[in-house]
This record gives structure tokens, C-alpha cells and sequence, in this order.
């Protein structure tokens, strides 16, 4: 059932009227853990960490917990996390540190070393108003010196630290019979202080975290990527390693078509709607029991990022529905002026709170891919790719609205680069991002099922027209893996101008040194008319020309190059004949050494080869 829409705040915040269809509701959250794998010390762990600002689930890992417990869809095993962090307001003045780096902070604070804290508390450099300005994010819309959203934030942490804590507890408690937890120590922390984009390490030896499992979670590595106000972290959970990438709540505009977006700091709503399909736009709010902005609800405060606050009967605020119980019809409801609103469900629910303000539920019953705006393609045609992944993957198909922006968008075609053009001025859309998409397609997906959605659609027409209309990438794809060759650059033969496709996507120096070799062999190869008769000697002293190698012959065979018989057995035979003699033995024998010397072993060689093939 798709979430009903309320407006409020200017638009700015989209209260939900329901959360699961009244057939089918969630297993209750209190069961057991509400990520697989996940135990909830951790994600209590990190909301308290992220306090007074608010964290959230978003992206994959929203989609496919939904998937699996709604739709009853296979877990797809244990996801990297993605989180946001949504400022409180007030806390995020231009020359801050962002979000994302604020929570690490604290992380490192909460569970640190004794000889760091000291050092921690001592350095001056950690007053925010010592931190330089990245000047990539703008975060001037952050700024609100609301004191009572201090104090709101102050109570949201203080609760959710409580919480994290009697989860430890509990969790110690389970082990008393076999002896306290052991201390580990991580392996690497990264210097929070430095205002550089890759942080130094530290020495010093982080606390565990006790795990609702029993087991103890240990922060190894934090990585900050300041461009985009981002945080790595890596962490050990009961001895499995766990990747969580921490983003600043942001919002993006597009000056030009393919080109890389303006990123400011803004609100989870505005970190939703920069996405691309409805799927990926929900999110789900740890430490949240929809019981207002003060007690860690995302609620009018969270979604509109301006510090309001809409209470219903004076009490909670609204814009978050929790995950409810099983059989429960937790619901949110709220009056179109935004006047009031009614939460419906257990209020003892100890759930995640859902954010879904754009329909995603509804196209994932209806398994469909739906882009979020009509600009979406046109802003960012890598898109398309993605959209072949998830179709692959999940057995989606593609909305035929978006079917329609994307065949809009080529017949404009709106980017100032066309096929033609130096390939080094083509935007990073068409260039590196795509080579990101494809290698993502190429090497974790289905990509038979992936390139079949994309070709039908026409995507492939962003790489070369030629590959659009190539039947033959799916034999090509698959010598190539027989071969060991890599896939991106088999993909790339099939185009008309193979090293300036290669070019433009930038992809590793080896692949497009591989297909030089190729597009070389191919010219040495056109002229030939009739091969028949030639001794294996003749195609020798053709295919080990300077230049060229083995991958590029096997890359040719890959491609369908005739004579196939010839290719063939120089790369499983002929390459690897040696001479009668060796070339000690020549030097016995009179010859001095020198170039002499390889030529006359060369020679023998062939004459070997030649002799072995009649």
C-alpha cells in the first residue's frame, strides 16, 4: 500500500500515513535484531554516538531488509551499511566539522584509549571553531542557534547512551558464567584531529563494544573523505569485518548536465530526493520510537531541518512511522494543513522508524524501478546502469516513465561531449562514473541479464553506437572470462574505436595497453586476403611482432577474428615450443654469444614447430 502524502513546513515535511499493507506487517523488532547480522547494541551504539545530530539507514540495506521481511525476498547476505547523519540544528556553522566526522569523533571518544583521552581533551585543535572549511560543502543552511534544539539534542543523546548501555550490560551479564569479555585492541584508528581528507593513524587501543551477542565489536579504521563531508568505518564484529560509510546530509544541484554536483549540507529529506530510483530513497532512523524530535524521533524537526516542531496532542511529533509489531497497524496520520497528527501504533514498539517520501514501498510491491525526477537522466546518465544492476539483481523492471525520460534524454542528447569529441573533455558522467557503473555490473551482478536490460533499453549507446546495436558481447564475455581476460576491456572490443572509449572512461592503464595490442593485431590481421597454406613459421613471426602479446590474441578469438584455427593454436601451442638446444649448448659448440646466437636459436624454433604441424 503505497504511503499516503502530507504537507507541511512549505513542502518541506512529508508525514506517512502507513508503513506496511494491513496484510502483511513486520516481525516485531523486539524478536531479534533489525538488520540480519546486526546486533542492536551496535545500531544503538552508533545513534548514541551520532547524538545530538540524528543517523539513518539509507540505500540498499533499507531496500533489501524491506524486501526480505515484507516481500519475503532471500536476504542477501550481510550489506556494507550505509548511514546519514543528519545535523541538529545549530550544530553545523560554516568552518564546522561535518556530521559524518562528528559521529566518528565520538565513536573514538566513547570507546578510547587511556592515553588518548587525555590527548583528545588537551588539543586545541578540536574546538569546532578551529575546524577549516571544506570548501567543496557549503553548510550555511545549517545554521539555527536554537538553544532548545541544543538541549533537545542534549536528551536525545543522554537516552540513547542509556539504551547502549543497558545493552552492554545485558550482554556482559550472558557471559558472566564463562568470565568477563576479553579487551581487544584495534588494529587502527585514524587521527581524527587532522583536517587533511585521509586521516594518520593512531596508536592508541579502542575499547570494545559488548555485543548483543556476546562477542565484542572493536572500531579498527576511520577514514574521512572530505569532499563530501564523508567518514569509512571499518569495524570487527565478533571477528567479522563490517564497512559502514557514513555521509553528511546533503543536497545537490547540477550547474551542468554529467557534470559532478554542487553538494551543501541539508536534511535527510534533501539527502532522499538527490537519489536516483524510489527504492533507494527510504530510510530508516536508528534509536527512533516516533516519540518526538526530543526523544530521538525524526520528526518535523528531523525531516524539515529547521527545528520546528508539530506535536500531536502536545506530546510527539510526527513524520516518522515505526516498523511496527506483527499484526499491529502502526500508523501515521496528519491533517493536510498539518494541524495535527495521530500516531496509531503500539506506543511500546521499540522499532526503526521508516521514512518513505517517495513512494518506495509501493514500487517495490510493484517491483519497479522509478526515477525520482524528470531531470534525473539528463543530470546523471550512469543512472541507466544502475538501473540495469538492480533489474538483474532483484528482477525489477524499469517504470515506463523512466523508460521514457531515458529515451528523451538520448534523443536530445543534452551533454556538450558527443561521440567524436576528445575524449578527454567529456563530463565525469560520461567518463569515470560510467566506468564505476560498468565495472560494478561487469564484476558483481548478473551481467548477462544486466547488459540484455541496458542494450534494450539503448544504453549502451553512451558508449559507442556500435555496441548498441553488437549482438556478439555475450560470447565475447564469456571467453574472456574462460581466457582470464578482464571483462570491461572484452566489452569495449565490440566498439568502433575501442581506445578512445577507453580513453574516456578512463579505465586501468593495463586494459587500455591490452587494447592497443588488440586494435594493433586487428590491423595487422584486415590486409590478410588468403591465409590457406600458411606454415605455423609465418602466423609465429606475425602474431609475436613487437607489441603484441597473448591476452590481445585471446582477446582477438574473443572477438570472432578468423582464422580462428591459426590463433588458437599459437596461444595453446605454438607459443610455448622451444628449440631442439639451448643456447649454453650453442656456445659449446663454437657459436659466440650475441645477437647471432638468438637469432639462430629463434630460427630453430620455428623450424620445430613447423616440423612438429605436418
Amino acid at each position: 500500500m503505497r504511503a499516503d502524502k502530507g504537507q507541511l513546513l512549505d513542502d518541506a515535511l512529508i508525514l506517512f500515513t502507513s508503513v506496511t499493507s494491513t496484510d502483511r506487517s513486520l516481525a516485531p523488532i523486539a524478536s531479534g535484531p533489525a538488520i540480519p547480522g546486526i546486533p542492536e547494541a551496535l545500531l544503538d551504539a552508533l545513534a548514541a554516538a551520532a547524538a545530538p545530530d540524528r543517523l539513518a539507514l539509507v540505500g540498499g540495506a533499507v531496500r533489501d531488509l524491506l524486501l526480505h521481511r515484507l516481500h519475503a525476498d532471500p536476504w542477501r547476505g550481510l550489506p556494507d551499511l550505509d548511514l546519514v547523519v543528519e545535523a541538529a540544528p545549530g550544530a553545523s556553522a560554516p568552518g564546522q566539522r561535518s556530521p559524518a566526522l562528528r559521529l566518528a569523533e565520538r565513536l573514538a571518544r566513547r570507546w578510547p584509549a587511556s592515553a588518548v583521552e587525555p590527548r583528545l581533551q588537551a588539543d586545541q585543535r578540536l574546538q569546532a571553531d578551529q575546524r577549516p572549511q571544506r570548501p567543496q560543502v557549503d553548510g550555511s543552511d545549517l545554521t539555527d542557534p536554537s538553544n532548545r534544539a541544543d538541549q533537545d539534542g542534549q536528551a536525545h543523546r543522554r537516552e540513547l547512551e542509556a539504551r547502549a548501555e543497558q545493552a552492554g550490560q545485558k550482554a556482559q551479564k550472558a557471559q558472566e558464567p564463562c568470565g568477563a569479555p576479553k579487551v581487544q585492541v584495534g588494529q587502527e584508528v585514524q587521527d581524527l584531529q587532522a583536517p587533511r581528507g585521509h586521516l594518520e593513524a593512531w596508536l592508541p587501543q579502542p575499547g570494545p563494544i559488548p555485543s548483543a551477542a556476546g562477542g565484542t565489536l572493536v572500531v579498527r579504521a576511520v577514514r574521512e573523505h572530505g569532499a563530501y563531508g564523508t567518514v569509512e568505518l571499518e569495524l570487527e564484529l565478533d571477528g567479522q569485518i563490517l564497512l559502514l560509510d557514513v555521509a553528511s546530509a546533503r543536497r545537490e544541484t547540477y550547474g551542468e548536465a554529467g557534470e559532478n554536483p554542487r553538494v551543501r549540507f541539508g536534511s535527510l529529506a534533501d539527502d532522499l530526493a538527490r537519489r536516483d530510483f524510489s527504492i533507494n530513497a527510504m530510510a530508516l532512523h536508528l534509536g527512533a520510537q516516533a516519540s518526538g524530535a526530543g526523544a530521538g524521533g525524526i520528526g518535523a524537526a528531523g525531516v524539515a531541518g529547521a527545528g520546528e516542531e508539530i506535536a500531536a496532542d502536545g506530546a510527539a511529533a510526527a513524520g516518522a512511522a515505526p516498523i511496527p509489531e506483527a499484526g499491529a497497524a502502526g500508523a501515521v496520520a496528519a491533517s493536510a494543513d498539518g494541524s495535527g497528527a495521530e500516531r496509531r501504533a503500539d506506543p511500546s514498539t521499540d522499532g526503526l522508524s521508516l521514512l518513505d517520501p517517495h513512494g518506495g514501498q509501493e514500487d517495490l510491491r510493484q517491483r519497479r524501478l522509478r526515477l525520482l525526477h524528470d531531470r534525473s537522466l539528463r543530470d546523471d546518465p550512469t543512472r541507466i546502469v544502475r538501473a540495469a544492476r538492480y533489474a538483474a539483481r532483484l528482477g525489477f523492471s524499469l517504470d515506463p516513465g523512466s523508460l521514457a525520460q531515458w529515451q528523451r534524454t538520448l534523443a536530445q542528447w543534452p551533454w556538450a561531449w558527443r561521440p567524436g569529441d576528445p575524449p578527454q573533455l567529456a563530463p565525469p558522467a560520461l567518463g569515470t562514473r560510467l566506468r564505476m557503473e560498468l565495472e560494478l555490473l561487469l564484476e558483481r551482478e548478473r551481467s548477462g541479464p544486466a547488459l540484455d536490460a541496458l542494450q534494450g533499453w539503448g544504453g549502451l549507446a553512451l558508449l559507442d553506437p556500435a555496441l548498441q546495436a553488437d549482438g556478439g558481447w555475450r560470447r565475447r564475455l564469456h571467453w574472456a572470462r574462460r581466457f582470464g581476460l578482464p571483462p570491461l576491456a572484452a566489452l569495449l572490443a565490440g566498439a568502433e574505436e575501442p581506445l578512445a572509449v577507453a580513453e574516456r572512461l578512463q579505465i586501468p592503464h593495463r586494459q587500455q595497453r591490452l587494447l592497443a595490442q588488440f586494435v594493433a593485431l586487428r590491423q595487422r590481421l584486415a590486409p590478410l586476403a588468403d591465409t590457406r597454406g600458411w606454415p605455423p613459421s609465418r602466423w609465429c613471426a606475425l602474431l609475436e611482432a613487437p607489441g603484441a602479446s597473448a591476452d590481445a590474441v585471446a582477446l582477438a578469438l574473443c572477438r570472432g577474428f578468423r582464422p580462428r584455427r591459426p590463433l588458437l593454436r599459437w596461444l595453446l601451442r605454438w607459443r610455448h615450443c622451444r628449440a631442439d638446444t639451448t643456447a649454453a649448448a650453442l656456445i659449446a659448440a663454437g657459436l659466440p654469444p650475441g645477437p647471432q646466437l638468438g637469432a639462430h636459436l629463434r630460427q630453430l624454433r620455428l623450424e620445430r614447430i613447423d616440423r612438429e604441424a605436418i
